[in-house]
């Protein structure tokens, strides 16, 4: 998840720069999109790293962004040769609620990193 400056553009056909969630709403009522969370799949035995998917935010709660994890891993595991073996976020406060979420235990001594 990264910070993004608010940018509302027009193209002639629509607006960009709105919260989005890939659902095709389109409404000027939308807050303006502060963040942006990003998926990206590493490849751990040769070189290539692909953007699965993102998501335009102004804020999102820890449940929400569980639940766009899970989609993301299950429509991943869909695909033939692709197995996750990690996931990878910073150490703030959203994403340790993110991982309890998940069912992981990230506090000593119970500690449990996988879900």
């Amino acid at each position: 998840e990264m910070s993004i400056r608010k940018y509302v553009e027009w193209t002639g056909k629509r607006y960009f720069g709105y919260v989005d969630f890939g659902a095709d709403i389109e409404s000027d009522a939308l807050p303006e999109a502060k963040e942006a969370l990003v998926f990206l799949l590493v490849a751990l035995n040769c070189r290539w790293k692909l953007p699965v998917g993102y998501f335009l935010l102004n804020g999102l709660k820890a449940a929400e962004k569980a639940n766009l994890i899970l989609e993301c891993l299950q429509r991943v595991g869909q695909c033939d040769n692709i197995k996750v073996s990690s996931l990878t976020f910073d150490g703030t406060a959203t994403n340790f609620s993110v991982a309890s979420q998940l069912g992981a235990k990230l506090s000593y001594p119970e500690l449990q990193p996988w879900f």
